[in-house]
C-alpha cells in the first residue's frame, strides 16, 4: 500500500478513535474538535483530511435564500424531510465549495488526494454543521442532529453523520462523502449503513 495512503489511514483512525466512547452529543464532539457552533451566516469548513484545514465560511443572505428554499414548504413526515434535507446538504457543499475551494473534491477519499480534498471526517464534520444551522433556524421538525459516528467497512474505518427522528427514534446516516462535491447526501438507516452499505461498491475508501 502506498505510503500516502498508510498516513491518510492513520489520520482517520486517529480522528475516529473517539466516536465509540464519546455521549452522542455533536456539541461535545465540535468541542473536542475545536469547532465553533456554526451559524446562518458563519461556519467552519473541514478539509484536507482529518479536519487539518478549517476554512472561515460566511454565507451570503443570496447563499441562505438557496438553502430555505428547499423547506419553502413544511414536510409533511420525516421521510419527506430527509428527502429535503439530502438536497439541502448538496446545495450547501456548492456554496461552501466555491468558497473554499473544495469543490474540486471527488468522490471518496483516494481518487484525488491534497489539501481540497474531503476523506469521511472532513464530510461528516462538515454535514454535521449544515445540518445544524438547518435544525437552529426552525427548518427540521421530525429530527434531531447527533454527533458523526463510525464503522469498520472490509476493515477500513468511515464516518458519517447522523440524525435521529424524533418520533420513532430511530438513526439514520447522512453521508456526502460517496459522491463528488455538491451532490445530494445518502441517508439511510443508520443501522443500514452501520454494516457496511454504499451506493456502489467500489475500493477507493
Amino acid at each position: 500500500m502506498p505510503f500516502a495512503r498508510l498516513s491518510f489511514l492513520f489520520l482517520i483512525c486517529l480522528s475516529l478513535s473517539a466516536c465509540i466512547t464519546e455521549p452522542a452529543s455533536y456539541k461535545n464532539y465540535f468541542a473536542k474538535k475545536k469547532i465553533a457552533i456554526p451559524d446562518s451566516t458563519q461556519l467552519q469548513h473541514c478539509r484536507g483530511y482529518g479536519c487539518r484545514f478549517k476554512d472561515s465560511i460566511s454565507l451570503a443572505p443570496t447563499d441562505w435564500q438557496k438553502i430555505k428554499s428547499h423547506f419553502h414548504k413544511n414536510p409533511k413526515d420525516a421521510a419527506e424531510e430527509r428527502a429535503r434535507i439530502s438536497v439541502a446538504i448538496g446545495t450547501f457543499e456548492k456554496i461552501v465549495g466555491k468558497a473554499s475551494g473544495s469543490d474540486v473534491d471527488l468522490a471518496g477519499t483516494f481518487q484525488s488526494t491534497g489539501n481540497f480534498q474531503e476523506d469521511c471526517v472532513d464530510e461528516s464534520i462538515n454535514t454535521t454543521s449544515y445540518l445544524v444551522i438547518l435544525k437552529n433556524a426552525g427548518l427540521l421538525r421530525f429530527h434531531d442532529i447527533l454527533q458523526p459516528t463510525a464503522r469498520l467497512w472490509s476493515g477500513w474505518p468511515h464516518q458519517t453523520a447522523v440524525i435521529l427522528e424524533n418520533t420513532t427514534q430511530e438513526k439514520f446516516a447522512v453521508d456526502s462523502w460517496f459522491h463528488d462535491n455538491g451532490v445530494n447526501a445518502e441517508i439511510i438507516p443508520l443501522a443500514l449503513w452501520e454494516a457496511g452499505w454504499s451506493p456502489q461498491r467500489t475500493d477507493d475508501f
